[in-house]
């Protein structure tokens, strides 16, 4: 059987998400003067965002929306913050999902696959416009964005997410 398509995943093979986010974090730590471990919050924040994910999927009670569990995990992972962290510095931390470092390998790598004559997609929890921003700041095109959002969340047997043309 021939390959006729290759996906990858946004968060996790394509970008550095964890040390992304713990720059952000970083960033609020000296703005408000704040002791931390910058670190040990972004993996907590990928952690209960990933959790998020998971149970949203079993209540079945809403669409998908990646930045909802963002905002509620960042919210969980900083919830000892005092004074409590402030709606625009909410904001600043979602944007970075959308700022993400790739991994040093990524740029080669999708060249590399390019010269193929497959397909090149991706498949993501990420929300439309934030997928578009982040991939939009690599030299590849890809040929196909899927997303989950408006349907559940990845890692069920059925995904029901929409497909979008890049």
């Amino acid at each position: 059987m021939a390959v006729r398509a290759i996906t990858f995943d946004v968060y996790s093979a394509l970008f550095d998400t964890l040390s992304g986010l713990a720059e952000a974090v970083a960033a609020l730590f000296r703005a408000r003067g704040t002791a931390g471990d910058p670190a040990a919050v972004a993996r907590t924040w990928r952690q209960k965002h990933m959790e998020y994910l998971l149970v949203a999927n079993s209540l079945g009670r809403e669409p998908a929306s990646n930045r909802k569990a963002l905002e509620a995990s960042a919210g969980y992972a900083l919830r000892w913050l005092t004074p409590p962290l402030r709606r625009e510095e909410l904001r600043a931390l979602i944007h970075v999902w959308e700022a993400l470092p790739p991994w040093p390998e990524t740029v080669e790598v999708l060249q590399e696959v390019r010269r193929c004559p497959v397909i090149v997609g991706v498949l993501s929890n990420g929300d439309h416009d934030m997928l578009r921003t982040l991939l939009a700041r690599l030299p590849v095109p890809f040929d196909c964005i899927i997303s989950t959002e408006g349907g559940k969340f990845k890692r069920i047997p059925r995904c029901t997410g929409r497909h979008l043309r890049s």
